[in-house]
């Protein structure tokens, strides 16, 4: 077996061993698991029947005598203590300076205005309407162009002394809004009756009519003093006790529960009573056990996924979010329980890790689903049989309607195993079974709709591609198929035949033939940056490479894998169909241009000509890279004619063409690029044999037919 630091390490064997990362993913998987059944939602006396806003279902009585200080009620006492305190205000006199001073300004602005001999009346009457702070009614307009300079003065001074006295007393907002609804009114009672008796009542209301505008608040709230006494308030408001006593009638039966109700029947103990150690063991033991079984299946028949955190977090977040779901919404709501979704999660690990995981996790979740409904084994076998028709139904899907014909399935499942256990239980009431069985089409339909609204996300977080994402990324009009079949045609049909090669090889050797297609209609995609430095692309045109430095030439060529990583990023393409393009090369070495320049220098560093890599980390990553490399040498064959007298020894054993991608293969092994994926020697083989058999198809020898020449000729 071929290995590396990222994959299981073999026994004496030549079995894997278990990796750190997944004894540690059955610990914490066992310990949430066991923390959501034990710890924080423990089953009570009273269940969860009882909530806050409905009608009690029975009479509760306290069994025991005992106090307990109220929160609730606390809050409420606290609540009462910070009401009682105002607002705190705070008199600030700079704003009455300040207005004061924009006052004066605004009275010398209009003095200019009224008495500039340049100025006709219409000017000044202009001029004064456009006055900032300027709010005089037209008949005080019109007083104020008829008067003369000494009347002008006096009505300022009187202003200015208005203001000094209106302004003597904090004004809170209060008073400011009462002045202005004065202001409104034209009564004036606040504003008018302050201003010198001598002056005559239409004097009177221009000198109001000037001050006005520039009365603000000065008395404002202050917000921090205010919120530091209510703070005083309710922390210094004492705690509220409440008494229980035995016997005590906590809930009548039809009584609306209240937030009290249910902390009364906390503190009785009814709500949550102590925890038995027998049960907890029990439920503790169960669940170590569940997730002993399921974590032996994965090491068996997964091992790639038991040796990829990411893929053991997605699992853990799956079981751990549903066994959270079931716990708060399935208890003490048997009907309800019919309904719960618990097939999303067998869609969504079979379509993001496969069948043999969501099998497992099926059946672990089922058992807990029994466990939470009270030990229903109805509903532990709804869960299991639901579950394994969801996992048929969606694997390998490739079209999104076959969400909705699983959702089918699973309802019919769903109801057959409803109706079986009535009738064993002889329990075949006509409402019942309605009741119940809606619930059981509710729950395909919504498990269905769940895992297609979030499959995608969760791929896209954990770096998982579904078969839906793939069929939709194989389609020739995605938006950067098209840009490489236009703008690099060569490496477009090229990326088809190693997709064709890489397909069938993936298929015989357990890989994914799907992914590995996909992958390789993409993984050359960073040479449309520069299509004709590649010989794909250069039919009819001299080869550039001729002319440049082998350094460059390398450069040039390997720089065609970050290009690719920088497209996949535009046209965001899923991680798991990027990392083909950086993998299909590997840390191999451009071996022509490496040859030409130790040809000019014998000092070349071997590095400068090496791929960036990763090496192939997966059986699907190191198929493409063995078909890659098979399709160019033998396109490279066919060009220059050698292929034809290799097809003429076509044995598919030990002909030309088996020995030349024998060599290829053998060639990537000594070159260390699949030391870190998980194919085998004997799967080498297999992708060997494939390779012929798909060539040979390809560039079978064809009949030489006679040229045609004049009709006589063609007789002889």
């Amino acid at each position: 077996m071929l290995r590396g630091k990222h994959n299981p390490k073999p026994n004496g064997k030549g079995e894997i061993r278990l990796g750190w990362r997944f004894v540690l993913f059955a610990a914490l998987l066992s310990l949430l698991l066991g923390a959501i059944l034990v710890v924080p939602f423990l089953p009570g006396a009273v269940g969860a029947e009882v909530r806050v806003g409905f009608p009690a279902p029975y009479s509760v009585k306290s069994p025991v005598t005992t106090g307990y200080v109220s929160a609730i009620l606390t809050r409420s006492d606290q609540d009462a203590a910070v009401a009682t305190i105002g607002d705190v205000y705070r008199f600030d006199p700079s704003i009455t300076v300040q207005q004061q001073r924009a006052l004066s300004d605004t009275l010398d602005l209009i003095e200019n205005v009224l008495f500039n001999p340049g100025l006709s009346k219409e000017e000044r009457q202009e001029r004064l309407l456009n006055l900032r702070g300027v709010e005089a009614s037209t008949p005080t307009l019109n007083l104020l162009l008829i008067l003369q300079r000494t009347e002008w003065q006096a009505v300022a001074a009187e202003a200015l002394r208005l203001y000094d006295e209106v302004t003597r007393d904090p004004l809170d907002p209060q008073r400011i809004r009462q002045i202005d609804a004065e202001v409104v009114a034209t009564i004036w009672p606040s504003l008018v009756s302050r201003v010198e008796s001598n002056f005559y009542p239409a004097k009177r209301v221009l000198v109001a009519e000037l001050v006005h505008p520039f009365l603000a608040a000065n008395y404002l709230v202050d917000a921090q003093e205010t919120e530091r006494r209510r703070q005083e308030a309710k922390v210094t408001t004492p705690p509220h006790p409440v008494k229980i006593l035995e016997g005590e009638l906590i809930l009548q039966e039809g009584q609306i529960v209240r937030d009290t109700d249910v902390e009364k029947l906390e503190a009785a103990g009814l709500r949550s009573p102590a925890i038995s150690w027998q049960d907890t063991s029990g439920q503790v033991a169960l669940v170590v056990a569940l997730v002993a079984a399921y974590s032996v299946l994965l090491y068996r028949f997964r091992a790639d996924v038991a040796v990829r955190t990411r893929r053991l977090l997605l699992i853990g977040l799956v079981l751990v979010v549903a066994t959270l779901a079931a716990k708060l919404l399935v208890p003490g709501r048997v009907g309800f329980a019919y309904a719960f979704p618990l097939s999303t999660a067998a869609m969504l690990l079979t379509l993001l890790l496969g069948p043999q995981v969501a099998l497992g996790g099926t059946f672990v979740l089922a058992v807990l689903m029994g466990l939470l409904a009270g030990g229903s084994l109805e509903l532990a076998v709804m869960g299991m049989a639901g579950g394994l028709i969801a996992t048929l139904g969606i694997w390998r899907a490739q079209r999104s309607s076959a969400f909705l014909f699983t959702g089918f399935y699973v309802s019919a499942t769903n109801l057959a195993v409803l109706v079986a256990f009535r009738l064993m239980a002889r329990d075949v009431g006509l409402s019942v079974l309605l009741k119940d069985g809606t619930a059981c089409v509710i729950h395909g339909f919504f498990s269905a709709a769940l895992a297609f609204a979030t499959f995608g996300f969760l791929g896209t977080l954990f770096g998982q591609v579904t078969v839906l994402q793939l069929m939709e990324l194989s389609n020739p009009n995605h938006p950067l198929l098209r840009r490489l079949m236009q703008e690099a045609p060569g490496t477009y049909y090229h990326s088809i035949i190693v997709g064709n090669l890489a397909e069938r090889a993936a298929e015989l050797v357990g890989a994914d033939p799907l992914l590995v297609r996909v992958g390789a209609y993409f993984h050359d995609v960073g040479k449309v940056a520069r299509p004709y430095f590649f010989v794909d692309n250069q039919a009819g045109r001299t080869n550039i490479h001729d002319e440049l430095p082998p350094r460059t030439s390398a450069q040039i060529i390997t720089d065609h894998v970050r290009d690719g990583l920088a497209l996949a990023r535009k046209y965001r393409l899923p991680e798991g169909i990027a990392q083909f393009i950086p993998q299909h090369h590997g840390t191999a070495l451009a071996g022509y241009f490496y040859r030409r320049a130790l040809q000019e220098d014998e000092t070349v560093n071997q590095a400068d000509f090496r791929y960036p890599g990763p090496k192939p980390q997966s059986k699907e990553a190191a198929v493409l890279m063995l078909a890659d490399s098979v399709e160019a040498t033998v396109r490279t064959a066919s060009q220059t004619g050698k292929l034809k007298e290799m097809l003429e020894d076509i044995s598919e054993e030990d002909g030309a063409l088996a020995r030349l991608v024998s060599g290829i293969i053998e060639e990537r092994v000594r070159d260390g690029q699949l030391d870190e994926c998980d194919l085998t020697f004997r799967d080498l083989s297999t992708i060997q044999r494939a390779f012929v058999e798909i060539l040979l198809g390809i560039y079978h020898p064809r009949i030489d037919y006679p040229r045609l020449g004049k009709p006589q000729e063609a007789a002889r």
